[in-house]
């Protein structure tokens, strides 16, 4: 029921009634958190789903520290899990990366300050392919844009961003949208 609830709180979220959506999912909150621990450990596939579902609520929310820490648990968890289930995980890290900071777990723990941008792309684009593999355009544009975002991070860090690559994932999101 968690997961139903938090997939229901996700688009709802994205509509007119988004604080009362939010509110609901908060007054739950130790429950998903329960939850999402039993899963890591019992139902890696049910992590990554409501996982997936509760990362924009719970970045709206401000719950950032909260959701890099289950994203990374819940991606080493279910590794074996569908591709379409991890896919979507792996294209929301650009919105929890931060930059200057250290993961708190999971694959990231190794990376250097600065660097959890460079990793959030790789892992958008592992997500893109992915999806594309499975032939979902809305999940492709979706994720797309989701990396247009991390490459617009990073440019403005001082990274260099290809340019016309940029343009070319614009134009591909815009297209299924």
């Amino acid at each position: 029921w968690c997961i139903e609830l938090a997939e229901r709180v996700d688009i709802g979220a994205r509509g007119p009634d988004q604080l009362l959506w939010l509110e609901r999912l908060q007054s739950e909150h130790d429950n998903v958190c329960a939850a999402l621990s039993f899963a890591v450990v019992y139902d890696p596939a049910g992590a990554l789903r409501l996982v997936g579902a509760v990362i924009l609520p719970w970045w709206l929310r401000g719950r950032h520290q909260e959701i890099r820490h289950w994203v990374e648990a819940s991606l080493v968890a279910g590794s074996e899990a569908l591709p379409a289930l991890r896919a979507r995980v792996l294209a929301y890290c650009g919105l929890v990366a931060e930059p200057g900071k250290r993961a708190i777990t999971g694959a990231l723990g190794d990376c250097e300050p600065g660097e959890e941008l460079a990793v959030a792309e790789a892992r958008q684009r592992e997500a893109i392919s992915i999806s594309l593999a499975g032939d979902d355009d809305v999940a492709t544009a979706s994720y797309r844009s989701l990396l247009l975002t991390t490459l617009t991070r990073r440019a403005s860090t001082g990274d260099t961003v290809d340019a016309s690559e940029f343009a070319e994932l614009v134009v591909a999101a815009v297209d299924v949208f």
